[in-house]
């Protein structure tokens, strides 16, 4: 067997190269070695080439001498397992038998594919979670089709060997091989002995068990009756980032918004001018987004107010040091500061959609309604008789002819505990030509720990 190694190869193995014109080649027994890193630390693997055919063998270690009897071990896995022919199995094992001579690369096209197969192996690393995740079977496996470009047509390590073995050119395009003899084909067995899907199935329900165990609850994904399932490695990596936000949300410390950000400094809101207050919010905005930190102000604020709770009451905010990466700390000014009336104004809009959407769920606004003391224009009701009013509404009145709706008192009460809130909901006019045609609603809700509930309904067409 003669070894064609990089430089890098050489240097580590500190060996010194023989000459070309010593060296005794023929088509089975030519390989290029390289050195790639496993991005784990102080882990690296050797990459052994057959020059022609570019078909792939991957052995753990930087040593050539070290590692020769494993690449021979697995080189004989890969052609057993993809179904080599036998006689051509013995032929490969005859010329690799050996290390006859370890020489310097000569073939600068080779080392460009080696570098599109070395660029695809570490994408693959990139991948795993640890270093025991890296599976060297499902990799030359995947090696063994990759396509690879020979003057203007391509071919795979796979279409090479096949073509070899029936005396055609083995750099034939794929598209000029016929079914009949594609007798070798790449394994989609890994290194226990699990198709890719299998492994994959099998690592999601351990994961799911996991996670079940430390949530106490089921985690209802990908489930037999589900229409629309996900594929499986986007569920495999859906159920691994849980795993480790449940692992790092477990272990967080707590620390505040200022010592998250790094202790910061600000100047006072009564130094900093009008003019250049809304650049120095900007400044603030961009330095939390820097730590994933979003402040969002549904209601419209003064530049001060703005200023004074992002560097005042934000800082003193209590939170988990999670910097992992997609995690978002996210803060609403109104959920410090609630402001009832945005409030109320979103409950009668979320209210007044839902009512006169005909595919709306009209079961999300339960939890908006009185059950106990609950009237319906006037008379005293359930939440049942409203979806029942509304369902009614539905059967007779096309939901097109809704044109729009304006919410435009809201009364309080001394201590805020109740509002009375009044509009109209404008429909189109049946007459053409005529104005359009407005029904009146008048709506009470109920303070409940800041969440505002509907304790009267008033709206004719729903009689």
């Amino acid at each position: 067997m003669i070894i064609r190694a990089t430089k890098k190869v050489l240097t580590t193995n500190k060996i010194k190269p023989q000459q070309h014109t010593e060296l005794r080649i023929n088509n089975l027994n030519e390989w290029f070695v390289t050195l790639l890193s496993s991005g784990y630390k102080g882990k690296y693997f050797l990459a052994y080439v057959h020059s022609k055919s570019l078909l792939t063998i991957f052995t753990e270690g930087k040593s050539i001498k070290q590692t020769f009897n494993s690449f021979k071990h697995r080189l004989n896995a890969l052609i057993t397992r993809s179904s080599f022919p036998d006689a051509l199995i013995t032929q490969i094992t005859e010329a690799t038998l050996n290390i006859e001579a370890i020489s310097t690369t000569n073939s600068r096209s080779t080392l460009a594919h080696i570098n599109q197969i070395v660029s695809q192996v570490r994408n693959s690393f990139d991948m795993t979670q640890t270093y025991q995740d890296i599976d060297l079977d499902v990799e030359e496996n995947v090696v063994l089709n990759m396509l690879f470009s020979y003057g203007k047509n391509y071919f795979s390590p796979t279409s090479w060997w096949n073509n070899y073995i029936h005396g055609n050119d083995p750099y034939l395009p794929l598209n000029k091989l016929s079914k009949e003899h594609e007798i070798i084909k790449p394994s989609t067995l890994n290194k226990l002995g699990l198709t890719n899907e299998e492994e994959l199935h099998m690592q999601n329900q351990m994961l799911k068990m996991d996670l079940e165990q430390k949530f106490g609850k089921p985690i209802r994904l990908n489930e037999e009756d589900d229409n629309h399932k996900l594929p499986l490695f986007i569920e495999n990596e859906f159920l691994k980032h849980m795993s480790a936000f449940e692992q790092h949300i477990r272990t967080a410390k707590e620390t505040t918004v200022f010592d998250l950000i790094g202790k910061p400094t600000f100047k006072p809101a009564g130094s900093i001018t009008e003019h250049k207050l809304n650049a120095e919010i900007k400044r603030v905005v961009k330095l939390l987004g820097k730590h994933n930190i979003i402040v969002d102000f549904i209601g419209e604020y003064s530049p001060q107010i703005i200023y004074e709770f992002l560097t005042v009451e934000l800082m003193e905010k209590m939170i988990s040091d999670m910097r992992i990466p997609g995690f978002i700390n996210h803060f609403i000014y109104e959920e410090f500061h609630p402001n009832h009336e945005i409030a109320i104004t979103g409950t009668i809009n979320m209210l007044v959609n839902i009512m006169f959407d005909e595919e709306g769920d009209l079961d999300t606004l339960k939890p908006h309604f009185e059950t106990d003391n609950f009237m319906l224009n006037d008379e005293k009701a359930t939440f049942i008789d409203f979806k029942n009013a509304v369902n009614r509404f539905h059967l007779t009145h096309n939901p097109e002819i809704v044109l729009g709706y304006e919410t435009e008192t809201l009364k309080f009460d001394e201590l805020k505990e109740n509002v009375k809130a009044q509009g109209y909901i404008a429909f189109k006019n049946p007459i053409k030509g005529k104005h359009r045609i407005k029904h009146r609603f008048m709506v009470t809700l109920k303070n409940d720990e800041d969440w505002w509930k509907f304790t009267h309904v008033f709206f004719e067409p729903l009689n």
